[in-house]
């Protein structure tokens, strides 16, 4: 495809028996013909020794589009045994996705996740927003310091920044290398502010058959779209790799 974006919530709250819905609108009009994928994860509390139903704290994951509702892992209905659930479903030019993580069956009174969404996704200006009702009995984190990072330079990044909040973005060319460009947008969901983190190429373009690493340090509070293009409008040939808090969570070949 020509064009693939991102969207990443890192560190979301959520209390016990309410949902977070995320309306997302798909765009293939510049070739894009990428399926929509949605990966959910967590963190869970160890269960009881000998348990069979073992998660202490339930997220659920699904897709509403107008072809109906889809569960993860190839499931039809909920799953009940996993901290980390998919959903990979082909998608309409212009149609309408609503992506949900429910809380379902918590021991504690709220819990965290992270959610990565990528596929054909309108980059206009009708961003995807949160649909979820604001929780009062959320806890108000302490600010966490962001420490001062040298933009575009992988090593300083991995040295300064905690292994669960470092965003990795591997690019493996080919010819189509000076092609391409590619950006990686911050919005700071307490002020709705929205800016550029990093960006590519800073001066001349890829070169052919090489390989290049970007990197940065997030913000958890933030939300972020990446989006890469070959701009002469055709197929992406290289091989890109992107990767959070040290696990690969999207690569080019499938």
């Amino acid at each position: 495809e020509n064009q693939m974006e991102m969207e990443v919530v890192n560190d979301k709250w959520i209390a016990d028996g309410s949902k977070d819905m995320y309306r997302l609108f798909i765009d293939k009009s510049n070739g894009c013909d990428r399926p929509l994928s949605a990966t959910l994860a967590w963190y869970d509390p160890p269960g009881a020794i000998g348990c069979t139903d073992c998660l202490v704290n339930d997220f659920d994951l699904s897709i509403k589009t107008q072809a109906g509702i889809t569960h993860p892992n190839g499931r039809n209905s909920i799953d009940t045994k996993n901290t980390v659930e998919r959903i990979r479903i082909p998608t309409e030019d212009g149609e309408e996705v609503r992506v949900i993580v429910r809380a379902r069956n918590f021991v504690d009174s709220g819990a965290k996740y992270s959610l990565v969404i990528t596929g054909c996704l309108s980059g206009n200006a009708q961003q995807p927003e949160m649909m979820a009702t604001p929780d009062t009995s959320e806890p108000t984190p302490e600010p966490t310091p962001e420490p001062t990072i040298a933009k575009n330079s992988a090593t300083d990044s991995r040295a300064l920044c905690p292994e669960n909040r470092l965003f990795e973005f591997i690019l493996d060319t080919d010819d189509d290398g000076s092609q391409l460009s590619w950006n990686l947008v911050a919005s700071n969901t307490q002020n709705n502010e929205v800016y550029q983190v990093l960006a590519g190429p800073k001066t001349s373009s890829y070169s052919a058959n090489e390989v290049y690493v970007f990197s940065e340090c997030l913000n958890p509070s933030n939300r972020y779209r990446f989006q890469l293009r070959n701009n002469s409008g055709s197929n992406i040939k290289s091989q890109y790799q992107l990767a959070y808090g040290g696990r690969a969570i999207f690569n080019n070949e499938g």
